[in-house]
């Protein structure tokens, strides 16, 4: 907390942009899962990144650089994870066009800011450090008007399709990660069939 600055985004060291509020977001969700959900420094934070939410719902860390009306998914994904943890904020119209990017590129599949949703995009990793199939159900599964889409359907569909045995097994590895579960790609990984149970049981699937 001691990088919070005055109108409530985190400078985050070292050389990221004091703008980017994309990459503190995931680091202020982990708290407020942690016990701080309620801190006043956190309310603060996301009054901040609500006062730079796009005309067209949506974040862009470049400044609207690249149109008023089409956001960054990878802002999108991680502001959502942290708001997504409020009753006040599931069923908030005002974040609907925050998810349809979300919904509409895993459809068109184009290239947003330099995201896609190629091979990368689809393969079944974690932890929530990237821009993933895994980690935009999760979040998507959180707001009932994304779980009410065709789109979010598909992806999960999608994802149902790689179970063997109604378990997940990891497609993708990183050094960094070795030493957990989830980065195991020759037996199913106990986390990553827990991810996708939770969506399920968000759902009421």
């Amino acid at each position: 907390f001691r990088f919070q600055s005055a109108d409530g985004s985190f400078t985050m060291p070292p050389n990221v942009k004091d703008n980017y509020i994309c990459m503190s977001a995931i680091l202020i969700s982990s708290l407020a899962k942690m016990g701080y959900r309620d801190d006043p420094r956190v309310a603060k934070y996301i009054r901040a990144a609500l006062s730079t939410q796009m005309p067209g719902g949506g974040w862009d860390c470049y400044g609207e650089t690249m149109g008023v009306l089409e956001s960054c998914p990878m802002d999108d994904m991680n502001i959502l994870m942290l708001l997504g943890q409020y009753e006040t904020h599931v069923n908030n119209p005002g974040l609907n066009g925050a998810l349809d990017c979300l919904l509409e590129h895993w459809e068109e599949g184009s290239h947003l800011y330099g995201f896609g949703v190629g091979k990368r995009f689809r393969s079944l990793q974690y932890p929530a450090v990237k821009y993933g199939i895994l980690r935009v159900l999760d979040v998507l599964s959180l707001f009932p008007h994304a779980v009410e889409s065709r789109s979010f359907q598909s992806m999960l569909d999608f994802v149902r399709a790689k179970a063997s045995g109604g378990k997940y097994t990891s497609e993708a590895t990183a050094p960094d990660y070795a030493d957990f579960d989830f980065d195991e790609t020759t037996k199913p990984s106990r986390w990553i069939t827990f991810l996708v149970n939770r969506v399920e049981k968000r759902i009421g699937n």
